[in-house]
């Protein structure tokens, strides 16, 4: 297993980078796919969602405002953008009853908030013990999910944004009606867009998701690259995988929760179904194909087909990109020129190499490759399809969506109350981040009021912006929003300095809203460097002259926010993830040995569709579960990174023993007919033993013997089938039955040996290298 521990791979000679950190950088941020060029980065970016979004936000918001100006009543138009502002944040992409449901909920809680505010406003010490507990409450709505931690934070900036409004007695209730009418409006007009362009947030999303595949398809290619780095083209692959997961996952709600995408008869909706699951049977196919590249690189002789194969990877991956673009503008796209003769010269390479073979490790790096062609030569079939499907031709056919919910089911998410009381505990990472931004509040806020600072509530929202339940997540957001709030304040001062006509000043403003409200999800750094002179601008208009008390207090409370939420989320119950990551782990392997033994069981009998769908989608949550654990670790304090190494083989190897039991499956399933394969059966017996030793070490539980080495098939089968193949080959027989035999057969028995390999070396490292990192967690 020198793939996974060489010198590469070791902390010592080489740094772990997070995917994420290594990225080429963009302005656009999300919308840069690595392959992609300027052109279609920003064709990317400009049809994308976040645009999209931010474009829907900024007018829902500011329109209250410009049209009360109008009749005189901007103080109450700028009451009413607050709400729409505020319940903004929850319209979060999803089926329309989920986003109506969550806007709602969030209306009545702002304005529940709001009234308490108001009948407490007499009282410094009241508003300060409802700050405590509201910041733990809504904090703690993390619980259950994106969607509920959006209505969360809206409540709580909408208590927030009221703080320094003194509002006269007997109007409380009035002012809390305007601010629900502020989020209903929004609610409404978000509700309105989406039934005039029901598809289009469909569109953008599974766009996304192909410019996703197409990045990790260019990634996969660099297997191939003559000076291939596997070891890192695995943790980068891995990176990726997560975030192609996350983007299934919402097409998922918004396809198959969205009945208009699956019962109305539009013609739109079906050809956007069925390229969603020609996407998701691309992505697949691409998965699936997983072989031993070290190998494949110690042969010279396959130096010239292997950048061959690097170059139509390439090529296959430009294409998708066309794809995902044109599925994102509405516009069609067009098959390339480059393809097909990369794919003829590699074939071409491949049958003089066939030809001249007669030692067995060349014929097995050739049945190896053969299926690499195979598996290329149908992904340009499926290419040249979804091509077509950009068109929205009435000659596509659709027949085969009317009932995909039996395939691909969203995953469902509990709103249990039980789940909320069972994380009231210290052991709930949710619940020491709740305490910890319920008393950082309570600390700004008694530092606003002590010492009457004239913004004293940007203290408490630098706070909520900042803290998040990860140590890693507050410190990159505490960095941007200094960093951006001193880049924004000079940018504020140079427009207020320079630019004195009110209308361009106006129209700047807007124009950075926009931007702010366009980032905010994808590039937080740029959104505040947008926001800060947005804000100043607007104070330049309500309160002339005030430039540089603004300025003054922005950055003061910018300062005592961010050393707050540093000071907290470092001593004030923190939550390392050296602490959990362990379950984590453990999980990861429970679920992989299921996955292994769902998938084995079929070479004994048939397959369990839905327990496959099940274990692999629970696989795939686990794995990303360890691996964003790992990569939040590397942004922690050297002395919480303990058995960094450790976690990092832990999970490439995990990795790669999911990729190659689902490339089992996939052999498994292409056999239309029984092939004599040998006696797989103790292999897989000794492969589930490892298994559970690697689980009895996470668990620090006494080890069954096992003996930590890998077992030999008997290949008699294989070595007689191999000497009828050269005969064959010597004849110039080179298309026959036996060579599609032997290709099945010989990819099937050596994935089994390739996971038990995996699993053997992963026991091993349960074995040998986690004690260190268990007593560090124990400790902690």
């Amino acid at each position: 297993m020198k793939l996974f521990f060489s010198k590469q791979m070791r902390l010592g000679k080489q740094r772990i980078v997070p995917y994420s950190r290594i990225s080429l950088p963009n302005f656009a941020g999300t919308y840069y796919y690595e392959g992609m060029d300027q052109i279609n980065t920003y064709k990317s970016f400009l049809s994308g969602r976040y645009f999209y979004e931010g474009i829907r936000a900024t007018i829902g918001i500011v329109l209250p405002s410009f049209a009360l100006s109008y009749s005189g009543n901007l103080p109450l138009g700028i009451v009413m953008s607050a709400g729409a502002l505020c319940v903004s944040i929850t319209d979060i992409p999803g089926p329309l009853k989920y986003r109506f449901n969550e806007m709602l909920a969030c209306i009545l809680l702002m304005m529940l908030n709001v009234l308490l505010a108001g009948y407490l406003s007499f009282s410094p010490v009241a508003l300060g013990f409802l700050i405590v507990a509201s910041g733990f409450f809504f904090s703690m709505l993390t619980v259950y999910g994106m969607r509920a931690q959006s209505i969360g934070v809206a409540t709580l900036l909408i208590l927030i944004i009221n703080l320094d409004t003194r509002i006269a007695q007997g109007s409380v209730e009035q002012h809390a009606l305007m601010i629900g009418a502020g989020g209903a409006w929004y609610m409404l007009y978000s509700t309105l867009l989406y039934r005039i362009r029901p598809y289009k947030i469909i569109q953008q999303v599974l766009g996304d998701f192909v410019l996703h595949l197409a990045a990790y398809l260019r990634t996969r290619g660099q297997f191939y690259e003559t000076q291939a780095n596997i070891p890192a083209t695995y943790q980068k692959l891995l990176q990726q995988q997560v975030r192609i997961e996350e983007e299934q996952q919402l097409l998922s709600e918004l396809i198959f929760k969205t009945r208009a995408a699956l019962k109305d008869s539009n013609h739109t909706a079906r050809v956007l179904v069925k390229m969603y699951l020609d996407a998701a049977d691309m992505l697949e196919s691409v998965m699936t194909t997983y072989h031993d590249y070290e190998k494949m690189h110690r042969l010279p002789a396959m130096a010239p087909l292997l950048s061959n194969i690097h170059e139509i990877i390439r090529h296959l991956s430009d294409e998708w990109v066309e794809i995902g673009i044109a599925i994102k503008t509405g516009q069609r796209s067009f098959p390339g020129n480059a393809l097909m003769p990369a794919i003829s010269s590699a074939r071409i390479k491949f049958d003089q190499l066939r030809a001249g073979a007669t030692d067995h490790e060349t014929i097995d790096l050739l049945v190896s490759i053969g299926r690499i062609l195979e598996n290329v030569e149908d992904l340009r079939r499926k290419t040249k399809a979804m091509h077509f499907q950009t068109t929205y031709d009435k000659k596509i056919r659709t027949a085969s969506v009317l009932n995909p919910e039996a395939e691909y089911q969203p995953v469902h998410k509990s709103i249990q109350p039980s789940i909320f009381i069972n994380n009231l505990n210290f052991q709930s990472g949710i619940f020491r981040h709740a305490v910890r931004v319920s008393l950082a509040l309570l600390i700004g806020y008694i530092i606003a009021e002590g010492f009457n600072l004239g913004h004293g509530n940007w203290i408490l929202l630098t706070i909520l912006v900042i803290m998040k339940p990860a140590y890693s997540l507050t410190k990159k957001r505490n960095r941007d929003r200094l960093v951006g709030t001193l880049i924004g304040l000079g940018i504020g001062v140079g427009i207020l300095y320079f630019i004195q006509h009110q209308q361009v000043l106006w129209i700047l403003m807007i124009l950075l809203m926009l931007g702010s409200f366009v980032f905010i999800k994808t590039n937080y750094f740029l959104a505040v460097i947008m926001l800060t002179p947005e804000l100043m601008i607007l104070f330049s208009f309500i309160y002339p002259g005030s430039t540089e008390t603004v300025l003054r207090d922005r950055l003061f409370d910018t300062v005592i926010g961010s050393s707050i939420a540093a000071v907290f989320s470092i001593w004030v119950l923190p939550s390392w993830e050296q602490k959990n990551i362990r379950s984590f782990m453990e999980t990861l392997l429970i679920r992989s040995r299921n996955y292994y033994d769902t998938v084995t069981a079929g070479f004994s009998g048939t397959f369990d569709e839905q327990a496959l769908r099940k274990n692999r989608r629970l696989l795939l949550i686990a794995l990303a579960n360890v691996s964003d654990t790992f990569t939040r670790m590397l942004s922690e304090p050297k002395q919480y990174q303990t058995g960094i190494e450790f976690v990092h083989r832990f999970v490439v190897l995990n990795y790669s023993i999911t990729s190659h039991i689902t490339t089992l499956l996939y052999l498994k399933k292409q056999q239309a007919q029984p092939i004599p394969l040998p006696d797989v059966h103790p292999v897989m017996v000794h492969t589930l033993a490892h298994f559970d030793a690697a689980i009895q070490c996470i668990r620090r539980e006494e080890v069954q013997p096992v003996s930590f080495a890998t077992i030999s098939m008997n290949h008699d089968v294989i070595q007689r089938m191999v000497q009828a193949r050269k005969e064959e080959i010597r004849n110039g027989m080179l298309e026959t039955p036996l060579k599609n035999e032997l290709i099945a057969v010989k990819s099937i028995t050596d994935q089994f040996q390739y996971i038990q390999g995996l699993v053997v070396t992963l026991a091993k490292l349960c074995k040998n290298d986690y004690m260190p990192l268990s007593e560090a967690s124990k400790g902690t």
